[in-house]
């Protein structure tokens, strides 16, 4: 009887064991599978996006070049916030998208219209982390953010597994490869007083796109070299204006602008043989299109971009 018990004892610990090794290897494999799975990173040629610590951050890093760019994007310089909201300070955003339940994603979207430069993504680093225009701190402190955000503390719309990329790549970006900018020293903005009598910043927009074009170029887009037309289907003005920025900025070739009546929603138009290039890729993923195979031998351009009712609706109505 005594005998029993004791296999009956060593079976259940045999089970328990076996039990937490399960438990152990399949978080295991499941984090792996995180890490490895499918990127919107991947095969990028340029990955962009804001930080929110102390005071807001463009981030970018360019994989072919091994190089990390920040820009700091000044506190009270005033931009339009999307979906009606009106104009906002930068450093006012982030807690504007909390109250209304948007997060970074009011951020995100705000800053990339006005900018005119594609984002990837959004970061809110945790209340301890602090990050400054030091080029000597700066690649420690930002590799630390990442770490800490990968643990759960901040917040993100990158899958956990883009932010261990990011937070690899970074490391392995030498300090020489490492540039941090100042938005108002770069282009000197202008100065502009409230009614309330508050000191905001406003960017010269021309000066803004000649300096984003120079330093946040996407190069495998700028290899490519394709020509881009950009149509309006609204009866809204300047809309392939500003969509044919977000091309331009991070250099595709804007051949043409175009306001022609059609389907109200996005669409990006080329041949068979561009559908799966970079800058095809690229412009569906940017502005959430479908594809539409068509021949456009007769036509200068080789890729047609198209916006619609729902690119306005991001301007002007709330989510």
């Amino acid at each position: 009887m005594e005998f029993r018990k004791k296999k009956n004892k060593v079976a259940v610990s045999k089970c328990w064991l076996l039990v937490i090794l399960l438990l152990f290897f399949g978080g295991s494999f499941f984090r792996l599978y995180q890490l490895t799975g499918e990127s919107a990173l991947i095969d990028s040629g340029r990955v962009n996006f804001i930080l929110n610590a102390e005071s807001v951050f463009l981030l970018s890093f360019s994989p072919q070049k091994n190089e990390v760019l920040a820009m700091k994007i000044p506190d009270n310089l005033q931009l339009e916030a999307l979906s009606g909201y009106g104009r906002y300070q930068a450093r006012s955003l982030y807690e504007l998208g909390e109250l209304e339940g948007k997060s970074g994603k009011l951020l995100k979207e705000s800053v990339q219209e006005y900018l005119g430069l594609p984002l990837d993504g959004w970061v809110r680093a945790s209340g301890k982390a602090t990050l400054t225009c030091e080029e000597g701190s700066f690649k420690s402190r930002l590799s630390g953010i990442l770490f800490d955000l990968f643990w759960g503390e901040g917040k993100t719309d990158f899958p956990k597994g883009d932010v261990a990329r990011l937070w690899f790549s970074f490391r392995k970006v030498p300090l020489n490869n490492v540039r941090v900018l100042d938005l108002d020293r770069i282009i000197l903005l202008g100065e502009e007083t409230l009614p309330d009598k508050t000191v905001v910043l406003a960017a010269d927009k021309e000066k803004l796109d000649f300096t984003l074009q120079k330093y946040f170029l996407d190069e495998k887009m700028r290899e490519e070299n394709l020509a881009i037309e950009v149509v309006n289907l609204t009866e809204h003005a300047g809309l392939a204006n500003q969509a044919a920025r977000l091309v331009s900025n991070i250099g595709g070739r804007v051949i043409g602008l175009e306001t022609q009546a059609g389907k109200n929603w996005c669409w990006v138009k080329s041949e068979k043989k561009n559908r799966e290039s970079y800058t095809v890729r690229k412009l569906i993923k940017i502005f959430n299109c479908e594809f539409i195979e068509a021949k456009l031998a007769d036509q200068p351009a080789e890729v047609i971009l198209a916006v619609g009712e729902d690119y306005w609706k991001k301007w002007k109505e709330k989510w």
